[in-house]
């Protein structure tokens, strides 16, 4: 999994404040696996996550889910 993050600071009342913040997941899963339910649990960490309920800035996730390539069988050519 990689995640990255860009957020943009404005000053609002005197106040230099983070204005948005733009999440981008990128979860690499195993060929066959659910990508659904990969997408509904980072979805899920996202709600319950410390820091962007903290912020008053809107946080948008963007997620990418990406299927592993599947290795190659050792000594098969």
């Amino acid at each position: 999994m990689a995640c990255e993050a860009v957020g943009t600071l404005d000053r609002i009342e005197g106040v230099v404040r983070f204005t948005a913040i733009d999440l981008r997941a990128r979860l690499v899963i195993a060929p066959g696996a659910d990508a659904a339910l990969a997408r509904r649990v980072l979805e899920r960490a996202e709600r319950g996550c410390l820091v962007s309920n903290s912020l008053k800035a809107d946080a948008h996730l963007e997620i990418a889910i990406e299927i592993a390539a599947r290795p190659a069988l050792a000594g098969v050519s």
